[in-house]
């Protein structure tokens, strides 16, 4: 199924622009699949069951960079 799906990437993003107007699909696909991988391997070194290391990965890896002093300002 996953080689299925891998070998239709590039008429999804042809369908997307066609048919929907997307611009630069295949980038976007691209960056999109990037994110899933970078979020397994982060996710499988933690216990997701464990709300403390859920907790820290998000924080790290999303909220990290957020200023709190001029957030929602």
């Amino acid at each position: 199924m996953k080689a299925f799906v891998e070998a239709d990437v590039p008429e999804i993003a042809k369908l997307n622009e066609d048919k929907f107007g997307v611009t630069n699909a295949q980038a976007k696909i691209d960056r999109f699949m990037g994110l899933v991988e970078k979020w397994e391997g982060l996710v499988a070194a933690i216990d997701p069951t464990n709300p403390d290391q859920v907790a820290d990965l998000y924080r790290d890896n999303i909220y990290g960079d957020t200023d709190k002093s001029t957030y929602g300002m």
